[in-house]
């Protein structure tokens, strides 16, 4: 395996905050959808590397939330210089967060200036242009927003700011030069007019990258990874016999989207098809 890492931060603020603690319903999914985006990223740049990006939580500081990720790229192909990002070079992680971040850019822009005109460069860039103010960026953001990528991840990272006592959400990495700011009025610009459905489902795959204290994990089911999270009315207690099993089957309320595609669940009960222990055994009676 080879990995390359980064880390930055996410930051909620508001008066609700300053007790250092933030509903678990809200922080759970904005986590997983903050991954997702990540990993959604990479595919675009080189969807034939199909490489996975996690997202860890080292510790928070006193009123922040999120912060101090660590971003990991893993592919598994080592001898592929920058993974994914082949021909991008070793700063191939710090590039996934900076196409992240111009993208929120291009929301803020087109929001806020509504006659736009769209000037394609040949280094790569694209300028938006809406009179005198203008902003370019790499031609990859562009066309991420264009297409609608992150729509959904971007739109669960703001709704905590649906809060009237969460005031702004911000992103920087550790240089504290790269700062962008989202502020409570400009929630709005994330959002989308696409009819989000809610459905009871039930699904096979085993789990990965389990944050036990913030209670999500990635069911992976075929070549897909599905964002959960346990609510925190459910006891994660319940859920710890699953996190070493080959097989599960989780139940939960999931978001579909018009193609019934799962978005991601919220976890009510799960149950294991296949332990760890019993696979390894049935693979050495085999061997026998």
């Amino acid at each position: 395996m080879d990995f390359q890492r980064l880390q930055c931060e996410i930051k909620y603020d508001g008066k609700s905050l300053e007790s250092n603690e933030m509903d678990i319903n809200e922080l759970a999914p904005a986590l997983l959808s903050f991954g997702e985006s990540m990993t959604k990223i990479s595919r675009f740049i080189n969807p034939s590397k199909n490489a996975v990006c996690n997202v860890k939580v080292r510790a928070f500081n006193k009123g922040s939330f999120i912060s101090d990720l660590v971003i990991e790229t893993i592919q598994t192909n080592p001898e592929v210089v920058g993974g994914a990002l082949t021909g991008l070079g070793a700063a191939g992680v710090k590039i996934l967060y900076d196409l992240f971040i111009e993208v929120v850019k291009i929301k803020l822009f087109k929001k806020n200036n509504k006659d736009i005109k769209i000037e394609q460069n040949f280094n790569g860039q694209t300028t938006l242009i809406n009179g005198d103010v203008t902003i370019t960026v790499p031609h990859h953001a562009f066309e991420i927003d264009r297409q609608g990528i992150l729509d959904r991840e971007l739109r669960t990272i703001v709704e905590p700011l649906k809060e009237d006592s969460i005031e702004k959400l911000e992103f920087r990495t550790k240089t504290r030069s790269d700062e962008c700011l989202i502020t409570q009025e400009q929630k709005e610009f994330f959002y989308q007019e696409e009819d989000i459905r809610l459905m009871t489902v039930s699904t096979q795959g085993y789990i990965e990258n389990m944050h036990k204290k913030y209670r999500t994990f990635g069911l992976v089911s075929g070549k897909t990874k599905i964002p959960c999270y346990i609510p925190a009315e459910e006891h994660i207690s319940a859920f710890s016999k699953l996190f070493d099993a080959s097989l599960v089957k989780i139940t939960g309320e999931a978001e579909v989207d018009e193609n019934n595609k799962i978005i991601k669940i919220k976890v009510t009960s799960g149950e294991i098809i296949q332990d760890t222990l019993f696979a390894k055994n049935e693979e050495s009676d085999l061997s026998e």
